[in-house]
């Protein structure tokens, strides 16, 4: 992750659903540090103001760094909700520091006024995500619940979206992940790394889609397929850390996807995505396509 990569996500973290609220927090906090460095520099400060703005002044600046290092120390791929802990710190933050510097009458009562407008003006710009579904898995399983057979396959791509769809899948037809993890009661990422150790991390995927569609069956892909652009082969890393994706999950992840994804075009006879009900906007992280294929060749 880059420190560029970071930025972004704490913007947007700000200032979802409309950017410009971000620029609005950056402009207010650099307006309230310079005042309160300002105030520091005059020596007839009281010594519990001079401590308060003392000490959020060093945590607005200290705690952005130190998170920020946190996350490159971790190495996860970093989503806007991962600074809703430093958001909420600078909050409280900036609020102390507006209160020790709002020392005329004319100032507090501009603060009220801001505080009241955003009370106002937040909830309404946000209301299209607050309305906003975080999935579609239950809909997605209601489907293959009143279509799918026993003797059919359910295959999960990727493996995280069996998280939530064995909360709402109650069926009799037998899934399986992409790669194949054996725990979903929670993300096993340790599971996932070792498939990323593994020579042949989907075999036995491509193998129980292969015996599924040769005995006539149908297979369910839950998330859809992902072909390369054409004339490009699916992608293929070694044996992690080897190679230029490292430890980078998502490469894997979508590679695997790619090679599966070419597979089943090539050794399927029919494949269409199935229809679901329309239900509104559904948040993009899970709203999940559903693909059935059947036939071998």
């Amino acid at each position: 992750m880059t420190p560029r990569f970071l930025w972004n996500q704490f913007s947007f973290a700000l200032g979802n659903p409309i950017p410009a609220f971000a620029a609005f927090w950056h402009i207010a906090l650099i307006i309230l540090l310079a005042a309160a460095i300002w105030r520091l520099r005059r020596s007839e400060n009281k010594k519990t103001e001079r401590r308060i703005l003392l000490f959020a002044t060093l945590t607005a600046v200290a705690a952005p760094v130190a998170y920020c290092a946190f996350l490159e120390t971790l190495s996860y791929l970093a989503r806007s909700w991962y600074f809703l802990a430093l958001v909420a710190l600078l909050g409280i933050t900036l609020d102390c520091l507006a209160s020790e510097l709002s020392n005329s009458m004319s100032i507090r009562a501009g603060r009220l006024a801001l505080a009241a407008i955003a009370l106002i003006v937040l909830p309404i710009n946000a209301w299209p995500k607050i309305l906003e579904r975080q999935t579609d898995i239950n809909v997605v399983a209601q489907k293959i619940t009143e279509q799918a057979k026993p003797s059919d396959l359910i295959v999960l791509a990727p493996w995280q979206y069996a998280i939530s769809f064995n909360r709402y899948y109650h069926g009799a037809t037998p899934s399986i992940t992409l790669p194949a993890i054996v725990d979903l009661r929670v993300h096993r990422y340790d599971l996932f790394r070792e498939k990323m150790l593994s020579e042949h991390p989907i075999d036995d995927v491509m193998e129980k889609i292969q015996q599924t569609l040769a005995s006539g069956s149908r297979v369910w892909i839950v998330g859809g397929i992902k072909l390369p652009p054409e004339g490009r082969p699916p992608k293929s890393w070694p044996p992690a850390p080897d190679g230029n994706a490292g430890w980078d999950n998502v490469a894997y992840s979508d590679a695997w996807l790619e090679q599966m994804s070419v597979f089943v075009r090539e050794h399927s006879a029919h494949g269409q995505t199935v229809s679901l009900p329309w239900i509104g906007p559904v948040n993009p992280f899970e709203d999940v396509q559903l693909m059935v294929i059947d036939g071998w060749q």
